[in-house]
């Protein structure tokens, strides 16, 4: 499905996330790690083509996000 250069540049994107996420210092460092996050999406998505981008991108969603029976339990 994916090259090898294009796991590269996923798993920088996975681990440009969770550092984004996980970081509680200043905001000039989360930006830094918001632009090289940025960039390399666009990295993968020139590389895959913009529709297998979003298809790849839109399945990933929806195998890790909660069941929408998960979430209506959760909320009532």
């Amino acid at each position: 499905m994916l090259t090898e250069e294009q796991r590269v540049i996923f798993r920088e994107i996975l681990d440009l996330n969770w550092e984004f996420s996980h970081t509680e210092e200043n905001w000039g460092v989360k930006w830094d790690i918001a632009r090289k996050l940025n960039q390399r999406k666009k990295d993968l998505k020139m590389s895959m083509g913009e529709e297998a981008y979003d298809h790849f991108m839109n399945m990933g969603r929806e195998m890790f996000s909660p069941r929408k029976e998960e979430v209506a339990e959760e909320i009532s």
